[in-house]
């Protein structure tokens, strides 16, 4: 549902007040844009567990209002990011992640980490889908939902966190290699449909799982590239861990 997206719009109706007192908040809505709501509306959307999608691309591009990014996770509200029309929008995580930070940091000058960022674009956006369970993060028992990025392309060469070099660098070409559900449907930069993954891991209720160790994946990026180093990839996405996912408000746990 859309809300509190245009200073036209909170003039004329303040959703949240409206979708409270119809007892409408709960976990089971996600709402987009919420970029000029006020704080006992923040206080509303936390305490009844309803999830935030920024469009950050489409607030530029149409002028439109920042987004409330400090201000929402502050309040601990679960956030998320999404692309309003990618009629007119390039459908890009990586642009987008840039584009939130870029925006919060002329709006309040704060600096937003990149391990956040990458938090919100990922196990954020699984959260404010119901499949958190699922998807969103590599755990044991989750989907293997993987993307390898190229670390050797010109604009990725560098030092310095990972997760930084996602976030201001990477660009759509960078991605190598993206696994779905355990199934390889690009490699080498080049889609390969039918193609599924050989890393070895166990299948469980038609998942792959992947609770394998980060030495096993980064084996099947070698298998995948005939040869080629491991240091020149990158998982984007969480790495495995036995511990639990970050808590909805943080997502500053992002292991390298």
């Amino acid at each position: 549902m859309h809300c509190a997206g245009t200073r036209d719009e909170v003039e004329w109706i303040r959703q949240i007040e409206v979708l409270s007192s119809a007892n409408a908040l709960g976990p089971d809505l996600l709402l987009a844009h919420c970029n000029l709501v006020t704080a006992g509306e923040r206080e509303l959307l936390a305490s009844h567990v309803v999830h935030v999608s920024m469009n950050p691309l489409n607030e530029v591009r149409y002028a439109l209002a920042a987004p409330q990014l400090s201000e929402l996770l502050d309040a601990g509200v679960s956030t998320s990011f999404s692309i309003d029309s990618t009629a007119v929008l390039p459908a890009s995580p990586f642009e987008t992640m840039r584009t939130a930070y870029g925006l919060e940091r002329v709006r309040t000058g704060r600096i937003i980490a990149p391990r956040t960022l990458l938090g919100i674009a990922t196990l954020g956006g699984a959260r404010a889908l119901g499949l958190a369970d699922r998807v969103g993060s590599l755990r044991k028992g989750k989907r293997a939902d993987v993307v390898l990025l190229r670390m050797d392309g010109p604009g990725m060469v560098g030092t310095g966190d990972p997760a930084e070099r996602i976030v201001h660098c990477a660009q759509p070409l960078d991605v190598e290699t993206v696994i779905v559900d355990g199934r390889v449907v690009k490699v080498e930069r080049r889609r390969r449909p039918g193609t599924r993954a050989r890393a070895g891991w166990p299948v469980e209720g038609g998942h792959r799982e992947a609770g394998c160790h980060r030495r096993a994946l980064m084996a099947a990026a070698r298998r995948w590239r005939r040869g080629a180093l491991c240091r020149r990839f990158l998982v984007f996405w969480y790495t495995v861990s036995p511990e639990p996912d970050p808590p909805e408000s943080g997502g500053e746990r992002w292991e390298r």
